[in-house]
Formats: structure tokens, sequence, C-alpha cells
């Protein structure tokens, strides 16, 4: 099965030098790649099972008539003595060899066992998409999770150049035809066909940030989980004059939900650097609605965010920019 295919996001000894040709599908046309060596291993890999996802999903459309014209013979050998079954079969054979499509006026809705084969034959080139999708999806998740653990490994080792590859082409391969198509349809079919009487399930987006580590694993039920806190996508605004000449700063807004909500609480700020150095500390006080770090020096950081009852949040990977804020809200789930 394909799932196999794409279960792991393997690196091998293959030069990644033809990455980006072999992902649209012209590997004649490679050229030396610039950026990273690193990344673009993994990009190579990428590029090899999103072509083999392809190419499963060209040859099912390729085989689907051929499987209805085999069920509909099939039918036809069945029928026996039901002269009025056997022409609509007869008559359905070779309508669907000259044309090979399935137009709603071609349904025989005078005979039920071959509008059964009609009604899923007519499903197939929807359902061999659907399911390409779904496989894109599940190998772009994948993918993005080697990249970040890559930029993570960049961020330990002081591999500034590195890590704004791995940035890069997290950012790329979100963009994508293929990612932006997959992520619509499991948007809205979900990951797999729902269970009789449930809905489907939306996943979680394409990219959406994984950098809150609560200490500890909760439970999948975000409803069950004890008081926590999240923090939005980073955003930068740009920032001018005298103190921001040579710094930067990270800052955000404050909210709070949950029973008993009241104010956001006290909590500690705690910056370090990407040697594990604490860069910065600052206590915030109960009912703030926005905070501040200020005259943050340029550079990569993570950021721990303490407050007594929320489990601890830490975001990793944070550029702070010269001439620029950081903007990263903070909201509080109170349980």
């Amino acid at each position: 099965m394909l799932w196999a295919v794409i279960a792991i996001v393997v690196v091998v000894g293959i030069s990644p030098n033809v990455a980006a040709a072999t992902e649209s599908g012209n590997s004649s046309s490679a050229s030396k790649p610039k950026g990273h060596p690193e990344v673009f291993k993994r990009r190579w890999s990428y590029s090899k099972h999103l072509a083999a996802i392809k190419k499963w999903a060209a040859e099912e459309a390729k085989s689907w008539p051929q499987t209805y014209l085999a069920d509909l013979r099939g039918l036809k050998d069945r029928l026996g003595g039901d002269l009025k079954g056997l022409r609509d079969v007869h008559r359905e054979i070779k309508r669907f060899e000259n044309n090979l499509d399935l137009p709603d006026h071609a349904l025989a809705h005078g005979c039920a066992s071959l509008l059964g084969l009609q009604r899923k034959a007519k499903q197939q080139p929807q359902g061999i998409e659907l399911t390409k999708n779904r496989k894109v999806y599940v190998l772009v998740k994948k993918y993005i999770s080697v990249l970040r653990a890559l930029r993570h490994n960049f961020r330990k080792n002081k591999n500034l150049e590195g890590f704004k590859a791995a940035e890069a082409e997290i950012k790329r391969v979100i963009g994508t035809t293929d990612a932006v198509a997959a992520k619509k349809a499991v948007d809205k079919h979900g990951l797999r066909d729902p269970e009789p009487d449930q809905p489907a399930g939306k996943p979680k987006p394409i990219g959406e940030p994984q950098s809150a580590r609560p200490p500890e694993q909760p439970p999948a039920d975000e409803e069950n989980w004890p008081s926590f806190l999240k923090a939005s996508v980073p955003t930068y605004k740009g920032r001018s004059g005298g103190a921001w000449a040579k710094s930067g700063a990270i800052g955000g807004d404050l909210s709070i939900a949950g029973q008993f909500a009241g104010k956001p609480p006290s909590f500690k700020c705690i910056v370090t650097n990407a040697k594990g150095q604490v860069a910065l500390e600052a206590a915030i006080k109960q009912g703030k609605t926005n905070y501040g770090l200020r005259s943050v020096a340029p550079g990569i950081y993570s950021l721990k965010v303490v407050a007594a009852g929320y489990q601890t949040l830490v975001v990793d990977d944070l550029e702070i920019k010269k001439q620029h804020e950081l903007c990263l809200d903070l909201h509080f789930v109170k349980k």
C-alpha cells in the first residue's frame, strides 16, 4: 500500500540537486539548488514521495473504467433470464466503451443492480482525488515535522543560515499547489470517511504552529486539559527611533477564557538565547491586557511563560530583528 511509502520521510543518499525539478515533474532541467544542503536532502526525499502519490493517483484514474466494465460484464452473467436487465447492461457497456463517462442522464433507474454499479463507478474519480489529497496532506505534515526538527537543531548549533533555509522551506511547501489543495480537501472531508452517523473530523491545519510545549503530554481532548496557555502565530511590526536602532522586542496582547476566567493572571517571562543562557526576565502583574519585553538584541530565542496554576508554555525559534517588534499574543485558558 502507498501508505507504507509515506509512513516516514526518510533521507537517503540521493543528491538533492534535482529536488525542485522533480517536484514540478521536470528532472531534466535540474540545476544546483541554492540554500542549505541539509534542507535540500529532505526536500528531495519529500519530492520522491510526492511523485509516488501522484503516480498512484494517475494509475487509479486509468484503471477504474476497466474495473467498471468488468463489473458490468459480471452483472450481465448474473442476470440470467432478466431480458430487460440484460438489454440495459448491454446498452450501458456499449455506451461506456464509446464515451468513458457517466453523465446523470445515463443512469439506469429501471434496473437497481445496474444503477448501483453506475453510482459506485461515478464516485471513483472524486474518490481517487480525495484519497490522493489525504495522502498528500499526511506527507506534507510529516515533512514539516522533519523540517521543524532540523530548524531546531540549526538553532541549537547557532547555524543561522541553516535555520533560515529550513524556515523558508517550511513556508514554501505550505504554499505549494499540492499542499493548498490537500488542505482544502481535508478541511472539507476530513482525513478519513466518517463512521455511520458521525460527522467528518476536521484536522489540524497544515502549518499550524507547534511551538507550544507543555511539560507533560496532555490528553487528546483539549476540553479535559488543565489550565493552559496558547500563543498566537508570531508576526512583526516595524519600529523606528533611537532605542530600536540596534535592538528589537517581544510583546503582545493578553486574554483569558474559560470557567471563572476573571483577569489575566500574573506571570513570568524568561527569554533564553541559542546557548540556553537567560537573556531577559520580566514579571507581568495580574490584570494586564498586554505585555512587552524591550531592548532584546537581534538573534534566535526561546520564550518561556510561567504562570501559577497553568501549564508552562515554551515557544522556540523566535527571531528578534532590530527595528521590529515580534508580536506574540498570549491566551490563558482557565479550567
